[in-house]
This record gives structure tokens, sequence and C-alpha cells, in this order.
């Protein structure tokens, strides 16, 4: 009875750090344009997907480009969550500072090859004196390729 006992609790603890599984083709640089859904403006968005072979777990950072062009992991934001699901993929942060407060979510698709995105941006901004605040947002939508 103790056997059995222990393979199903072994075989529980290996389903549940395995229920999140993902798709390996999306670890990677990956890089493109995005377009602003009302104004069409357009703008480049980078991310990394890694592997963190201690964790088990599949990580996401924001791409930017340094003093000397090249292109690193953002390090700007810590109140960050990623969730993912075979080809899909959400990636969240939340920042704050002086009278703002903002939140950033991106939702990933990996289909044939590319990655396609949706990017909402939402910015509260306290108005002193106001009894309402100043809030606006926006979305971008477009496909990331994979970066060499």
């Amino acid at each position: 009875m103790k056997k059995i006992l222990t393979i199903a609790i072994l075989m529980f603890i290996t389903l549940g750090v395995n229920a999140q599984s993902f798709n390996v083709d999306i670890i990677g640089l990956w890089g493109g344009t995005v377009s602003n859904t009302e104004t069409g403006k357009e703008s480049y968005m980078a991310f990394n997907f890694e592997y963190d072979s201690f964790s088990k777990q599949l990580t996401c950072h924001t791409l930017t480009r340094n003093d000397d062009g090249e292109i690193v992991n953002d390090t700007r934001f810590t109140n960050t969550s990623f969730t993912y699901q075979t080809n899909n993929a959400v990636y969240t942060w939340v920042n704050s500072g002086g009278i703002w407060t903002e939140t950033q979510s991106y939702m990933f698709t990996l289909t044939e090859g590319r990655l396609q995105i949706l990017h909402i941006r939402m910015v509260n901004n306290d108005k002193e004196g106001a009894t309402d605040n100043e809030v606006w947002g926006y979305m971008q939508a477009g496909f990331l390729d994979e970066l060499d």
C-alpha cells in the first residue's frame, strides 16, 4: 500500500511540475513591428524567452538596446508575471512612480513560425486636487520574428 501511495504521490508531483507545458519553438529572441490599433502608429518590440533548467519554467524578458546598440534583457521591471500554455503566453508588469501607475500586458500566440502579439498599455495619473484621475491607454498588435 505504501509503495502504491508513494508512486501516486510521485506521479502527482511530476504532473504538477509539468502542468504548464510549452512549445520549445518559442525559446529565443523575437522582435518585430507592432501597430497601434487606433492610430496605426508603428513601434518596434523585442522579447527573450528562455528555459530555466533549475526551475523548469519558461521566462520572458522585454529587450532594449544598450548604449553600444546591443540587444539586452530589460531589467527595469521587477513586478512581473508570466504564464504560458503550449502556444500561448501572457507577460504582464505593473510599475509606478510619482503620480502615475502603469500596467502593460503582452499576449503571444505562436503560429506558423511567428509570434502574433497583442500589447495593452494602461496608465493612471493622479490629478492633484481632482476627484478623478486621468486614465489613458492603447492597444498594439503585430507579428514578431525570431532574431539571429
